[in-house]
């Protein structure tokens, strides 16, 4: 997945996470407060556009999401740099503990029957991309509007691209609707595919 070819050191990959009952793994539970999976079955990942005082309308998408899954079945995953709450306010529920990379908190249980929706955010592949496990997500970078300099990096879209296509090489495990109609049909299928 590393993307910038003018780089001029070789580079390794870290290796995957295998054996969640390593060392390693006891380790970092250890230094890290976490909390079991939520209930909820579908997982919001939220972006740092309001931390970064980028218009956006990802809450605009999140409601529409929320309004075809079910307010009580989805939880937002709070970014770290965003310091204000725009969900609790509104009667959302949110996962707790802030601090805690999601990477560690993803060796507190299985993530696999849970679905995962954001606009991009690669926090949403941490299954696939660290521990080699497939999820099923959601991006709506095609239905986003706003600027943020991360979305404006050609290597970002470079490695967004690769990341899409690597994971969607066996079956389609991210999907990318270009309005909300499909996203509804992806979400009802999931809905009725898998409860």
């Amino acid at each position: 997945l590393f993307s910038n070819s003018h780089y001029l050191e070789y580079v390794f990959a870290i290796p995957k996470v295998e054996d969640m009952n390593s060392e390693f793994v006891n380790i970092l539970l250890h230094i890290f407060p976490t909390c079991k999976p939520p209930d909820e079955k579908f997982i919001f990942f939220e972006e740092s556009y309001l931390g970064d005082k980028c218009l956006s309308n990802d809450v605009q998408l999140f409601d529409q999401i929320a309004k075809i899954v079910g307010k009580e079945n989805i939880i937002v995953k709070l970014h770290p740099r965003n310091k204000i709450d725009r969900f609790s306010i509104r009667g959302y529920k949110v996962l707790p503990n802030r601090t805690t990379p999601w990477e560690v908190q993803l060796l507190r249980g299985e993530y696999a029957n849970k679905f995962f929706i954001t606009v991009s955010s690669t926090a949403s592949l941490s299954p696939m991309l660290v521990y080699n496990q497939e999820v099923k997500s959601i991006h709506l970078l095609k239905m986003f509007i706003g600027k943020s300099t991360l979305l404006q990096d050609s290597l970002f879209h470079l490695f967004y691209t690769n990341m899409v296509s690597l994971y969607n090489s066996r079956t389609i495990n991210i999907y990318q609707p270009y309005c909300i109609e499909e996203c509804k049909e992806v979400l009802n299928y999931w809905i009725s595919q898998f409860g």
